[in-house]
Parts: C-alpha cells; structure tokens; sequence
C-alpha cells in the first residue's frame, strides 16, 4: 500500500472547480494502473474504481493529481493535474475511495453518509492529511485538517487565499517494512506444491538485523490450499540487508474451485515500522470441468443481476471451461483489418446444444485491446477457460488460456431468425429494442429479403439499419395521432429492425463493406435497396468505440448480397410551361461572404466545406430546372451583395448563365430573428415579380409565433408566356426537436405529433386565414404554399391547411396536397425510444388552392437527399478518410428532398374598356365621337363620302370595298354610317348607302388610349331594311380569327368571339335582302394599362 490520499479540495470558481484529489506515493510504485478512485457520491457505498490511474510510475514523495477539468484547476493552481476523470467532479459531502488491485485501501469521509453538516465537510473549502498517516480502508477523522466550509468562498486563486490548499505539503512518517507480491498469481498445479514468492523490504535503519512476522489469511482458500494449515512465521533480517524473499508454498489438487485470494499481513516490527502490511496472491483454479455455453447464457430462469442489469449469466464471476467452434473470427491483428472487435465467437457444435430456443449457444470471447497472441480462424475447435463476465450487457468470456483442439470442423447449423421477433425488451439506455438475447453469440441466417432503412451512421461506425417490412412510414404519415396507436406501431416496428455491423470497433473506418465489400461513389446504397443471404453473429454492443445506443448487431461473417432496388433517378419530368420547386437548402451559411467567417454557427465549418456544399446545391438546382424555388435553412444575413442568398445565385448564373437566376428582396434587413430563414430565387427570363411582397409573423396574426418559427414570405409571380398569375407562400415552421420554454401544450403528447404541433397547428391556421385576404395584391386566387412545415401529412398541421380558411373540407377555400403519399424526409420513428428504427414522411410540402390545382400538370418529390447515406454530404468529418466519396452532384446536397411542381397557368382574364364609336348628324359634316368607359376621347368631323376614314385620336380605321376594280366609299348618311360603291349604289337607289351583301364594310383597332385587342362587338343600327344575317370576319395580327353569321333585330346585334379570342379588324357584310347603316359600334377591349407590371 504504497500510494495515500493527502487532499481534496472543493473550488470556489465558477461551475465549483477546481474539484481535485491529490496522491501521494509512500514509497516507489512502478506502475500507478493498480490503482483507482471512486467518488462515493453524498457519501453512498463504494462499488468499483470510477478512474484507473495510468500506467507509469511515481516516485516516492512525489503527489499526483486528478482533476474534474483542466482549465479551473490551471487558473487556480498555476499549474495542470496529471489527470482528469469523472470520479474527480466531487462535491464538499462526497466520500473518496482508493483501491488496490480492486481492494479498498485507504479512505477519506464515511461511506454510507452524506457529509453535509458532518466533521469532514469540505464545501467550498478543503480537507489535508495529518503527517505521518498511512493508508488505512477506515477513515479515520484524527488523520485531517479542514479549512472548513465556505473558506474558499471568493477567492480567484490559491496564491492569494485566505487559507490556501496546502498542496504538495504532506510529510510521510519513517518508512518502514513492506511487502509486495512478486510471482503469486498462478496455478496451483494437480499435485505437490506450487510457490508463490513476496519481497518483504525494510528501507532503512539497515545497520542492525531485525524481524517481523507475518501471517496468511482468506477468505476463499482454507488451510488444505496450503497443506494443512495457513502459513505464518518471521522474516529475519541480517544487519545491512534490505530485501528477503518470502514463500508460500500452495497444494496442488484436482479439485473444482473458483479462484482464490490470499492476503499476506506483516505484524510485530522487532524495530521501526510498517508502511506496506499487506500483499495479495491469486491461486488460479486449473481444474475445470467443461462448462456447456447455454450453462454459461442461462435464460430467464436463470439469470443473475449485475450492473443494474437482469439478465446477467448465472455464473458471473465464475472460472468455466469451454470447448466449441469458432463461428466469427473479429480478433485484432490477425491480418484481416476488416473485422477488429478484440476476440472471436464461439458456438456449441449441434450435437452438444440443449435443444432450448430460449438459451443461446453462443458467446464472445473477449482477448483484448491488443492485437491476439493466437490466431484463429472459422471453423477451428478451441478450448476456451476463462472467467464469465458481462459487458455492457453482453455475455463473455475473459480467457486465461486458448487451446487449439481441431481445425476446418463443420460449422453448427444456423439458429434463423424471422422477424416480427416475438417480443420487444428495453435497453439499458431505455430504448425500445427487438429481443434477440436468445440468440447471442450464436451463428444466425435470416430467412427474409430485408430492407436498408437507415444509413445515417454507416459512414461513422459501418452500421446500416435494416427493416423487415419494405420501407417502414412515419406513423402519422397515414395515421391521425394516437397515444395507444403510437405505442403499437413502435413496438411492431422494433421488432421489424436490426443493425447490420461491419465487425470493426474503430470510427470512421479506412473502407467500408457494404454493399460489395468496399464502398465506391458508384455503389450509391441506398434507403430502399434490399439485401438477403445474410449469415453473421449477434452481437450486443454500442457502436464503434463505445457511442450509440445498446442494441443486439448482427456482424456478417460473408458478404450478403444487396441488391439495388431504389436506383437514383434524374429530376422528376412534372410537365407544364412552368415549374416551382420547394428546397430546405439545410443551413447554408457562407461565412462572410468574402471567403472568411468560418466556422459558420450551423453551416459549413471550412471554406473547403462550403464550396462542396454549394457545389452540390447548384447541381440539385440546375438539374431540377425550376422556375421558382422556394428556399429553407438559407442563412438569414440579409440581401446584399456578401449575403448568402446572393452567393447562390452567383453561383447559380455561373453555373447556368448571367443573370438566369435572381432573387425576391422582400425589402426587410432580414426575414424574421431567426439565423436562418426561407426565401425565393427565381428565372427572370421566364417569370416576372408582381404585386407586393409579404411577410406573415406574429405582427401580423398573433397565432403565428415567429418568435419560436421563422416568418412566411410570400410573391406572386407572372408567367411571361401565358400571362398566368399564381401567388407561392415558402413556409418553415417550427421543428419537432423540443418545445417552447412556457408552453406545455406543445410538449410531446407521445402520439407521434412529436413537440410542438399545437404551435405549427396555429400557423397553419394563421396562414390559411393570411392567404385568403390577397396579401401580395394581385386578386388572383391561384396560390401554392410550399416549404418545411415540420408536421406529417396526417396530422393537424396539414388538415388545417387543406381545410382553407373556413376550416372545412369541400369548399372552393380548400387547398390539395399535391406530393400525397410521397416522402422527403427520413428520421428516427421516435427518437426517445426506438432511435434505431428508421421512418420515412412527408415534411416538404406542395399544396395548391382549388383554383390553382386544375392547372397542375405534376407534382413529385425528388428522392436525393432522404435516401442517400449522410457520409457523402459535403462535410469532410465522419466518413472513410481515403477514398474521399464526395463527387459534385444533387446527391445528399441536403437532409430533405426537394418538391417540385408542373404549372400550365390559364391566361389571366384582362382588365377590359368598354369602348364605343357612335355617329352624329351635324350641319355640312357628321361627328365620329369615341368614348371609353363613357369618358369621351375625341369628337371627328368626316365628310360624306371617303374613301378611308382614319380617327386618328382613336386609333380606328374604317374602309369599304366591293371586290371589284370599282371605287367604293364610306358613307355617312345622316346619323349613320353605311357604304357606298358603283357596283351597288350608283346603278340602283334602292339601298343606296346602305352596306349590303355586295359590300364589305371594314374596321381597324389600334392600340390606343389604353385599349387593345376586342372579344366583341355591338352594332346599333341607324337603318335596317330587308332580311338576312351580319356575316362577320375576325383578324388577330392579319390572322384569320373567326368567322360568324349573327342574326339582326331591328335596333342591332352583337357578337362575343369564342372563349379567350380576340381580334383588331372587323369585316362585315350582310346576306340576303339585308341591308343596314350604322348608328354606334361598341367594343369591349383589353386595358392595357392594366398589363403593365
């Protein structure tokens, strides 16, 4: 006992450091790992070393320090610790216990007893041992000084404290005997005796010869270990000796025994003292029966507890011997750098199994952290003896010796595993998990095509999720929330899941197996790809090094066979003239915008970094081909020309064409106080910027809660081909991750809604009410709202939208999920409790007002994100060093997928002008007067005979003709206006004047006063006489629009062209006996002034 607590300390800096323990060696300890510290918490009872001190020696006199932290303790002291752990982060009422070899030897506080308000509470202060102490495992008061509480209360350093921390002050008493064990660990043998050998030293006052007695007790072995009764006696020292070798001599025997411990206790100095009274030897049992592994396993019936768990081996602790096949070779350094788990799986050859589906018959062997000694392969014999133990709740075996017994053996049969498994258990991390303990250890098949769902961490610890179903939905995708239907769906879902592993323990590893043994940018895995033939041990594990959750593994021991069922797709051909798209652009961020300002606060940590990123986002982007993108996650810095929406379009028209892309400046610093926000690009070329650009947030509806969610922004958009208008609101509500401080109704309902639904529900409701009173004003009814609404397709969120703003389904407010039984998004099917089980929904959204649906031509989701594995992203972090598996593509450019709609937008109706020419009698010449809307324009004077009359004021034109070679005049004939010509009038004076059916009477449109193109036309007549019908001719820009023949009554007709047509000449002319002069023409005519933007 050679290593002494001299001080604790309680920090009065901020967070309570430093918190220090302080060592000090008695005497030289050539390695200090035989040591370890516990802090028993309020005092509570020891149980086993939190902290292992490291392998290196101290020397005597020397202190060693462990710490909380290094930073507090640093600034405190003036110097580092020599070590930091956990079981340093004490508290003034803790208790700290020293151990041994795993035996307590000395012990500062009372076990057991928490110590506020006790003699040896150091709170804020400190506790110092006595001179001269020794090590003792009872605390002994006497043996310390304190500072007593609150004493450092205040103070900034130790320097200049009231009362410092004495530190490095103890003064060790005289040294004296010691003993130490030098070769008693080992076998007793089957007959005869054995030795085990101490060094008993005496390091001064070596002038004179002395004594001191020593005696062997235990608590395990008896006086027969050691030939009929326990050993004692005195080890003499001649004068100027310093060192005897002391011997216990142990029996050999062929009994079955565990090991046993024996302590050997020095007493009686014949002068001076003893510093080190005790030693230990272990007599290793060397006499085991084999041991069967189902023995080892046990079942429910059977099992012991240990760590807090209940399904421990009934024979923890215990020596057993095995002899099996090896059935998974995961040993270190055996040349086979694809597997590295530090042992091998052993598996009861099919005779010697019990025949009991609820024991396993198979069990690790753990060898170590180093490379093996013995290297083994699948398929040999090997006798295993070893202590059984658990680790974090896996079964094993810790071996002492491995013999070889046969090698090339049959393997036993598979146990094959059906999914659903039967039942589901919970971890011990409080995860809900398939049972598979039946099975660990053993060698399994599984007799189902399985689905790779999760691939998040394939790339980190080379696990892939797989699901026994086909691709597992999100419960509310479908499902309406329900506490009791939640519960179901989670439990069929985990036990539809298990973790394919690629049998390596280390992070991040140099290749990766799957899914043809060494992952390539051209084996693009896949969600939705399916794998069979798989043939692999169960394991019990975390993840590589020790993160992840607990969760039964299956390591292949062959490659499976992956088949790729899911193959990546071009961009989704949604049709129309025009397309908008919703894309979560995921946290781009570009520093400074200058090429500085890295690491980003949620993007890109390098400038590297953002380059890939971006990269990446300007394929998806270009590929997609949308006229309109609604973007979410852009970072929210504003619109100038550093910022990052800015940046995306530079890069954009670098990529596609100056001046391709812009964006919508919604003439705010920034959307909203969020640090990111949503926002549009668009194609200028294809698409033009109408109306007002809105924002909606809680200042505008006190239901939307932008202070927790980022605000709406929403534009209206013109297409340039059709005239077509629609208005798009890109939205980003409030995630599921955690609710708002002060609001319980948004807390998990555990119903599959996850956090927050009341708060999105609300803003889905706020939206639907803002949307319906035109906030861009453009009065037109066509509207997609589109973005990251955070809630799945069945959930209140989304009913509220498609509800409109009566909230009722079935009326014209309604609006229409356009990506209905789609995915976009793929994430945990509860992260609290089944975070292995991978689920897949709807997060990304199209929804399209009623007026608007009918001119949709597609809608679908581009699956390059959801699907993909994160390792290929754009982060250089977390993934397989060499090759790097990154390529410049739309594939995992982001962790959503983008939504993407086809528009065949119907013109808009124009504004229109009604405009009317009507004709006046006046004195040598009649009047033309033109009005529109009853505003009149100009007043012409024309004279009786024309050949052409052109108002100019008016911008209309009126001629006549014949057919023939013949003159033929505009005649105005009182008030009216008719048609004069030699073929008709000059030879007859029946319907002289009169347009007739041997005339044609023609009007031209300019463009003019702010009225274009006509849809109709109405005559008022100043004569009629005969019968027949108005045959009309139509012209659009000298094209032949349509043709007509209207019947008359005697003040007039009218005709409106067909649908949308209209037209800028006239012709008319009439059948029969008819003949007619004109009193008025009426024309309703585009506004153009309305057409400009």
């Amino acid at each position: 006992m050679s290593l002494l607590i001299t001080g604790i300390i309680d920090g009065p800096l901020t967070g309570g450091v430093p918190k220090a323990i302080e060592l000090t060696a008695l005497a030289d300890i050539p390695d200090l790992s035989i040591y370890g510290i516990e802090s028993a918490n309020n005092g509570a009872p020891s149980s086993d070393p939190e902290f292992v001190l490291p392998s290196q020696p101290l020397s005597a006199g020397q202190t060693f320090y462990i710490a909380s932290e290094v930073p507090g303790f640093t600034s405190f002291f003036g110097f580092a610790p020599d070590a930091t752990g956990g079981a340093a982060s004490i508290n003034g009422d803790d208790a700290i216990v020293l151990f041994e070899n795993g035996t307590i030897v000395d012990v500062f506080g009372e076990l057991g007893t928490s110590g506020s308000g006790e003699p040896w509470e150091y709170t804020d202060g400190w506790a110092y041992r006595a001179p001269g102490a020794t090590p003792t495992p009872t605390f002994d008061l006497a043996e310390w000084t304190f500072s007593g509480p609150d004493a450092l209360d205040g103070e900034t350093s130790n320097g200049t404290a009231d009362s410092p921390f004495p530190a490095g002050s103890f003064v060790a008493g005289e040294p004296g005997f010691s003993i130490a064990a030098e070769d008693a660990d080992k076998a007793e043998g089957d007959a005869g005796t054995t030795p085990f050998t101490f060094t008993v030293t005496r390091p001064i006052d070596t002038d004179s010869a002395a004594t001191v007695d020593y005696a062997v007790t235990s608590a395990e072995a008896d006086a027969a270990d050691f030939g009929g009764a326990l050993p004692s006696g005195t080890v003499s020292f001649a004068a100027n000796k310093t060192s005897r070798t002391l011997t216990v001599d142990v029996s050999g025997d062929t009994d079955m025994e565990d090991d046993e411990a024996f302590t050997v206790s020095l007493s009686n100095p014949s002068r001076g003292s003893i510093s080190v009274a005790d030693a230990t030897g272990r007599i290793v049992n060397d006499d085991l029966q084999t041991t069967l592994i189902s023995e080892i396993q046990g079942n429910a019936a059977t099992w012991g507890e240990q760590f807090g768990r209940t399904d421990a081996t009934p024979l923890f602790g215990a020596s057993v011997s095995v002899t099996a096949v090896v059935v998974g070779d995961f040993q270190n350094g055996d040349g086979d750098d694809g597997r590295n788990l530090g042992g091998f799986y052993l598996q009861e050859e099919d005779a010697d199994q019990d025949g009991d589906p609820t024991t396993s018959e198979g069990i690790f062997v753990f060898e170590g952290s180093g490379p093996t000694a013995l290297d083994l392969n699948v398929g040999d014999v090997v006798t295993v003896t070893g202590e059984a133990t658990e680790f974090f709740g896996e079964t094993q075996i810790q071996p002492t010796t491995i013999d070889v017994v046969d090698t090339g053996a049959p393997l036993p049969t598979p146990a094959t595993i059906s999914f659903p498994i039967a039942n589901a258990i919970t971890n011990g991390d409080g995860q809900l998990i398939a049972d598979l303990e039946a099975y660990e250890g053993m060698l399994v098949t599984l007799d189902q095509q399985m689905t790779v769902a999760d691939l998040f961490e394939y790339g980190r610890f080379g696990e892939i999720g797989l699901y026994a179903d086909g691709r597992l939905e999100t419960y509310t995708q479908s499902n309406a929330p329900d506490v009791d239907g939640f519960a179901d769906y989670l439990d069929l879902a985990v036990r539809n899941t298990v973790t394919l592993n690629d049998g390596l323990s280390t992070q991040n590893p140099f290749s990766l197996p799957y899914p043809d043994g060494d992952y390539g940018t051209d084996d693009a895995l896949r969600s939705g790809d399916t794998v069979s033939d798989i043939l692999g041990v169960v394991r019990y594990s975390r993840s590589a090094g020790g993160s992840g959750d607990e969760n039964y593994r299956i390591n292949p021991i062959e490659l499976p066979t992956f088949e790729n069922t899911n193959p990546r797709e071009e961009a989704p051909d949604v049709g129309g003239s025009l397309k908008v798209a919703s894309f979560n652009v995921l946290n781009y961020f570009n520093g400074d915008g200058q090429g500085g300002g890295f690491p980003t606060s949620r993007g890109a940590d390098t400038m590297a970094e953002f380059e890939r990123q971006q990269e990446k986002l300007v394929a998806a982007i270009t590929e997609l081909d949308a006229d309109v993108v609604g973007l979410i996650e852009i970072e929210n810095d504003g619109y100038g020309p550093d910022s990052a929406i800015q940046s995306l379009v530079d890069a954009l028209n670098a990529e596609a064409g100056a001046g391709t892309y812009a964006f919508v400046d919604p003439g705010v610093p920034q959307l909203g106080s969020d640090e990111i926000a949503v926002g549009f690009i668009y194609k200028p070329g294809e698409v033009a910027l109408v109306g007002e650009t809105a924002i909606l947030d809680k200042s505008v509806d006190p239901r939307f809660d932008s202070d927790n969610q980022r605000p709406t922004l929403a534009q209206s958009f013109r297409d340039l081909d059709s005239g077509g208008i629609f208005t798009s609101a890109v939205n980003h509500f409030k995630s599921k991750g955690s609710p708002p401080d002060g609001q319980p109704e948004d807390d998990d309902q555990r119903d599959g809604a996850g956090n927050s639904d009341a708060l999105r529900t609300n803003a889905s409701e706020a939206l639907a009410d803002w949307l319906a009173t035109d906030p861009t004003g453009v009065g037109d009814e066509d509207v997609l709202i589109i973005g990251d609404l955070n809630a799945y397709a069945a959930e209140a969120p989304i009913s509220a939208l498609r509800e409109g703003a009566d909230d009722m389904l079935g009326t014209d407010d309604d609006f229409t999920n356009l990506v209905e039984g789609e995915y976009s998004y793929g994430f945990p099917a509860d992260l609290a409790t089944a975070g292995q089980v991978q689920a897949f929904g709807t997060l990304d959204y199209a929804l399209a007002s009623q007026s608007l649906n009918s001119q949709v031509t597609g809608a679908e989701v581009w699956n390059i994100n959801a699907d993909e594995p994160a390792f290929i992203d754009y982060n250089t972090e977390f993934k397989p060093p060499n090759p790097d598996i990154y390529a410049p593509d739309a594939f995992r450019s982001s962790d959503h997928d983008p939504v993407v709609v086809g528009l065949d937008l119907a013109p808009e109706a124009p504004e229109t002008v009604l405009a009317r020419l009507e004709f006046e009698e006046r004195f040598l010449r009649d009047a033309a007067i033109y009005s529109i809307d009853g505003d009149t324009i100009s007043t012409d004077r024309v004279r009786f005979l024309s050949s052409e009359v052109e108002l100019k004021r008016a911008g209309i034109t009126i001629s006549a003709e014949d057919g023939t070679f013949l003159p033929e005049f505009v005649n105005f004939i009182g008030d009216g206006l008719g048609v004069r010509s030699l073929r008709s009038d000059f030879f007859s004076f029946k319907n002289s004047g009169a347009l007739n059916g041997r005339e044609t009477l023609v009007l031209d449109l300019d463009e003019k006063n702010g009225a274009g193109d006509a849809f109709d036309v109405a005559f008022d007549f100043a004569d009629k006489r005969g019968s027949g019908q108005l045959e009309l001719a139509f012209y659009d820009d000298g094209a032949l629009v349509e043709e007509a023949l209207i019947d008359v009554s005697k003040r007039g007709a009218s005709y409106d062209l067909d649908g949308d047509a209209t037209f800028d000449r006239v012709e008319i002319s009439t059948t029969g006996s008819l003949a007619v002069s004109f009193e008025a023409f009426e024309f309703e005519r585009i506004d153009t002034d309305d057409l400009l933007v």
